[in-house]
C-alpha cells in the first residue's frame, strides 16, 4: 500500500509540474483537418502537422495526426500562419495564408491528400531526412536507417541507443530493466525466443522499430515490460524495386541481404533474403567459493569465450485488392539459425582444509538452432463509412530446437579426465487465429472488438552422455534421458471504447483470456495443469493543452508466463560446473504499470519525460545453490515482488543545421522483496543509463555519428552487474545520386564494455568477468535497385518548388 501511494503521489506531481508550465495563453483559435492518401483516400495516422508564423517562419505550434488522420491544433493566437504536414514516403503539403483572428476562431482544412514521393531522375528529386526517433502517444519509433553505428549489426545492436531499452555486450536485451517482453515482427509474434529473434534480425533488412511499454487491450498482454515491434522494409511505388546490403567486418564478420518488390495495378509483390554471420571473441574470467559438506572449494579460471550467430532466412509476400474495400495478403517465411558458445579456461581448484592446488582446461562448446517457418494470410474489409473496418488472419508457425552441449576437461598432459555431453531437441508449432472489429460512433467516438486463439505444442527429447575413461567414448545415461510434452491453448475476447472531450481524450479496454496448459514428463507420472481466467484492465487518457503541448497517462496490466525450459523438473547440464533444473509449480508474473508522458516543442528542438511505476506479481528469479562439491543449480522460482519507480527523459534538438544532438536519461529505483529458499531477503538498487548521440551532417550524402552510452550497476535476487560505458562511431557516405552508400562503423571505440556481474548465496559467491574484443569495425555497403513506371504527369507537379513540397 505505501509504494502504491508512493507512486500516485509521484506521478501526480508530475502531472501538476508539466500542467504548470503547459498551461495556454488565452483561449486562441483552432486550426483542424483530416490527413489521407491521396491514391487510396485512406487515413494517414502519425503524420507531422507543423504551423508557422508567415511572417518570420517560426514554428507557432504542432501535433500528430490520430489513428483517423485527424488533427486539431488549439490556443493559436491571432496572426497569419502556413501549415505544413510531413509523412515519410510522401510529399510535404504546405497551406498559406491561414488566417486566425477574431471573427475567424476556427479553420477546418477538411480531408488534406498526401501524394508519393517518387524518386527518379527524369523528375525532381525529393529530399528529406526521417528522424532517428519519434514519440509518439503511445509508442516510441524509431529509424534504423539513421542509427549510422550499428546498420551493420543486428535489431539488438540498434537497440543499444534507445530509450527504455538497456543491452549488455553479449547482445541481452532488457526493456525497463526486464528481460519479459513481447517481441512482434510486421505486428505478428514469432515463435523464436525474444533476445533470440533481437540478436539475430540484420538491421539492414529493418525499417522501424517500435517500442511500446504499456499497450491496449487490443495487443497480446504477455510480457510484463511492454512489446518491441520489428517493422520491416516494404516499398509502396510502381514499378520495380530492390535494395542490397553487405557486410565486413573484423573477426569473422559478414553478411548479405536484399529486397525486390513489384508492384503493378492492385498486386504488390515482394521476395527478401539474408545470411549473416556474426563472431564476438574475447576474454573470460572467473572466480567461485563452494562450502559443501564442511569442505570449501576454490576455483579460479581465465581464458578466451567466443560467441558466434549464424543466420539464413527467405520471406515473400503478395498483397492483392480485391475491390477498393476488400484486401487480401499471403505471405511466408522460412529460414534457420545456429548460436554458438565455445570457450577454452585454465583452471586452479584448491580445497580447504586441504591446501593442495590442481590445475587443468576446461573446453566447453555449447550449441543451439534449427529451421523455422512461418506462413500467414490477412483479409481486411472497409466499409462505406470511414474507419469502420473487418479484418481477420490466420498464422502457422513451427521449429526445430536442436540444443547441444560438450563440456571436457584436461588433465596436464592434455588427457580427457571427465566430460559429459548434453543434448535436446523437438519441434515446436503454433497456430494464431484473429478477428478484429472497428466501428466509428461519430467523428470522435469509436468502439474495436476481437477474438483471438493461440493453439501451440511442442516436445523435448533430452539426453546425457558421460565420458567413460576405460572405452574413450560417450555412454547415454538412461537415468536422466527424459521426454516432455507441452500443450497450451488461449482464448480471448477483449473490447476498447476511444473518444474525445474537447482536447481530453481517452480509451478505456478489458481483455479477458483462458488459458488450458498441459505439461508431462516420462520421469513423472504427475501432470503439471492448468485452467485459468485471466482479466486485463486498460487505461489510456491524453489531455492537450496547446497546440505544441500534450500529455498522456496510462494504466495496463501484463503478464509473463514462464517459459517452457523453465518448467522442466530434470537436470540440463552447462558446463562441468553448472547445471540447471526447472520448476514445474511455477505461477506466471503480473504486472501493473502506471505511466505519465509529456512531450512539447520548443522551435526546432523536442522535449519528452515520462514517469513510471511498475509492480510486479509472482516475481521469477533464476536461483542458484550448492549441489554438489564444485557445482552450481540454477533453477527457478516465485521469489515474491518487484518494483521499479523512475523517470525517463529526452531532448531531440537541431542547434545547427548540420549538427543534431539526441540526449536521453532513465533513472528508476529498483526493489526486490520476497522469500528465497526459505528465507526472508530484499534488495533494492537505484539505476540509470544515458545516451549522448551526435549527428553531423558534413556535406552532400555525408553523415558524422558519435554515441555515447553508459548503463549503471543493477541488482537481482542474488547478485549484482557492474555497469559500464561504450562509444560507437559512424561515417557514412552517398554516391551516385544516392544509389549507393557506404558507411564505415567502430563500435566500442575504447574497448571499455564488459559483462561483470557476482553471485552470492548460502554456500557459494562466483565473481564472473567478460570483456569482448574490441574495437569493433565494420563496412555496409547498400545498393538501391529503381525501375519505377511512370505516371502521367499531374499539374499539380508543376506547382512543386525546388524542396519536393507541393504548394496548395
Amino acid at each position: 500500500m505505501k509504494r502504491t501511494y508512493t507512486a500516485m503521489v509521484f506521478i501526480l506531481w508530475l502531472f501538476f509540474v508539466a500542467q504548470i508550465q503547459a498551461q495556454p495563453r488565452g483561449r486562441g483559435g483552432l486550426i483542424t483537418g483530416t490527413v489521407v492518401e491521396d491514391a487510396t483516400r485512406q487515413s494517414i495516422e502519425y503524420a507531422y502537422v507543423i504551423l508557422y508564423s508567415q511572417k518570420d517562419s517560426t514554428q507557432a505550434g504542432g501535433t500528430v495526426t490520430e489513428s483517423d488522420g485527424h488533427f486539431l491544433l488549439k490556443g493559436v493566437r491571432p496572426g497569419v500562419y502556413y501549415l505544413q504536414v510531413k509523412y515519410m514516403g510522401f510529399l510535404t503539403y504546405t497551406a498559406h495564408d491561414l488566417h486566425i483572428g477574431r471573427r475567424n476562431r476556427t479553420i477546418d482544412l477538411g480531408a488534406i491528400p498526401l501524394r508519393e514521393a517518387l524518386h527518379s531522375t527524369e523528375k525532381i528529386e525529393v529530399e528529406a531526412e526521417k528522424p532517428a526517433m519519434t514519440y509518439l502517444i503511445d509508442k516510441k519509433i524509431i529509424s534504423v536507417e539513421q542509427n549510422q553505428t550499428t546498420i551493420s549489426g543486428t535489431a539488438a545492436d540498434v537497440l543499444e541507443n534507445v530509450p527504455s531499452v538497456t543491452v549488455d555486450i553479449e547482445g541481452n536485451v532488457l526493456l525497463r530493466g526486464s528481460s519479459s517482453y513481447l517481441v512482434l515482427i510486421d505486428n505478428r509474434p514469432t515463435i523464436l525466443e525474444p533476445g533470440e529473434v533481437l540478436q539475430q534480425i540484420p538491421a539492414s533488412t529493418i525499417q522501424d522499430i517500435e517500442i511500446i511499454t504499456n499497450p491496449s487491450a487490443k495487443y497480446d498482454p504477455d510480457g510484463t515490460a511492454g512489446i518491441i515491434n520489428i517493422i520491416t522494409k516494404k516499398n509502396a511505388l510502381q514499378g520495380v524495386s530492390g535494395i542490397v546490403n553487405a557486410n565486413l567486418g573484423l573477426d569473422d564478420k559478414y553478411g548479405i541481404d536484399g529486397l525486390f518488390e513489384y508492384r503493378v495495378g492492385k498486386a504488390n509483390i515482394f521476395i527478401a533474403g539474408d545470411y549473416n554471420r556474426y563472431s564476438f571473441p574475447g576474454s573470460r574470467e572467473e572466480e567461485k567459493r563452494i562450502l559443501f559438506r564442511d569442505t570449501t572449494q576454490f576455483i579460479q579460471a581465465a581464458g578466451s569465450q567466443n560467441w558466434q550467430r549464424e543466420r539464413y532466412s527467405v520471406r515473400a509476400g503478395v498483397d492483392y485488392a480485391l475491390t477498393a474495400q476488400n484486401n487480401l495478403s499471403f505471405g511466408i517465411r522460412y529460414g534457420d539459425r545456429n548460436m554458438a558458445r565455445t570457450s577454452q579456461l585454465d583452471y586452479l581448484q584448491w580445497k580447504q582444509p586441504a591446501p593442495d592446488t590442481t590445475a587443468y582446461q576446461s573446453i566447453s562448446n555449447t550449441k543451439r538452432g534449427g529451421p523455422f517457418l512461418s506462413v500467414n494470410a490477412d483479409f481486411q474489409h472497409r466499409f462505406e463509412e470511414k474507419g469502420h473496418e473487418l479484418s481477420a488472419s490466420v498464422l502457422y508457425q513451427r521449429r526445430t530446437s536442436d540444443e547441444s552441449a560438450l563440456d571436457e576437461l584436461d588433465d596436464d598432459v592434455g588427457q580427457i579426465s571427465s566430460g559429459r555431453k548434453t543434448s535436446e531437441q523437438g519441434p515446436s508449432a503454433r497456430w494464431r487465429f484473429k478477428l478484429d472489429y472497428t466501428r466509428p460512433l461519430n467523428k470522435t467516438d469509436k468502439i474495436e472488438a476481437g477474438y483471438q486463439s493461440r493453439l501451440g505444442a511442442s516436445e523435448d527429447e533430452t539426453a546425457i552422455f558421460e565420458y567413460n575413461p576405460l572405452t574413450g567414448s560417450y555412454e547415454l545415461q538412461s537415468a536422466f534421458t527424459s521426454s516432455t510434452q507441452y500443450n497450451r491453448d488461449i482464448h480471448a475476447l477483449y473490447g476498447l471504447y476511444a473518444g474525445k472531450l474537447s482536447a481530453f481524450g481517452y480509451q478505456l479496454g478489458l481483455r479477458s483470456e483462458y488459458t488450458n496448459r498441459s505439461i508431462t514428463f516420462t520421469q513423472s507420472s504427475r501432470p503439471f495443469s492448468l485452467n485459468r481466467w485471466d482479466y486485463f484492465p486498460t487505461a489510456h487518457f491524453s489531455y492537450q493543452f496547446t497546440s505544441t503541448n500534450q500529455m498522456m497517462l496510462s494504466y495496463t496490466r501484463r503478464i509473463e508466463r514462464p517459459r517452457g525450459y523453465y518448467f522442466e523438473p530434470f537436470l540440463t547440464w552447462f558446463d562441468a560446473y553448472n547445471v540447471r533444473k526447472g520448476n514445474p509449480d511455477l505461477q506466471p508474473e503480473y504486472i501493473d504499470a502506471y505511466e505519465m508522458a509529456y512531450q512539447t516543442f520548443v522551435g526546432r528542438s523536442m522535449f519528452s519525460v515520462e514517469g513510471y511505476y511498475h509492480q510486479t506479481e509472482n516475481k521469477i528469479e533464476r536461483v542458484r545453490s550448492v549441489y554438489q562439491a564444485n557445482v552450481t543449480l540454477h533453477t527457478f522460482e516465485n521469489v515474491g515482488q518487484a518494483s521499479n519507480l523512475g523517470v525517463e527523459l529526452m531532448i531531440n534538438s537541431d542547434f545547427f543545421r548540420i549538427w543534431n544532438v539526441n540526449i536521453m536519461g532513465n533513472w528508476y529505483q529498483y526493489r526486490i522483496e520476497g522469500s528465497l529458499l526459505g528465507k526472508d531477503f530484499s534488495r533494492h538498487s537505484f539505476n540509470w543509463s544515458a545516451r549522448f548521440n551526435n549527428t553531423l551532417r558534413l556535406g552532400t550524402g555525408t553523415r558524422l555519428q558519435l554515441n555515447m552510452r553508459y548503463n549503471s550497476p543493477t541488482v537481482s535476487a542474488q547478485g549484482s552487474n557492474e555497469g559500464y560505458i561504450v562509444y560507437s562511431l559512424g561515417l557514412r557516405q552517398e554516391f551516385f545520386k544516392k544509389a549507393l552508400s557506404a558507411t564505415l562503423q567502430v563500435r566500442d571505440l575504447f574497448s571499455t564494455g564488459k559483462r561483470e556481474f557476482t553471485s552470492e548465496g548460502d554456500g557459494f559467491y562466483t565473481h564472473t568477468l567478460f570483456t569482448r574484443k574490441a574495437p569493433m569495425v565494420m563496412l555496409h555497403v547498400s545498393y538501391k535497385i529503381h525501375n519505377y513506371q511512370k505516371k502521367k504527369r499531374d499539374r499539380s507537379m508543376d506547382s512543386m518548388d525546388d524542396s519536393g513540397d507541393e504548394e496548395f
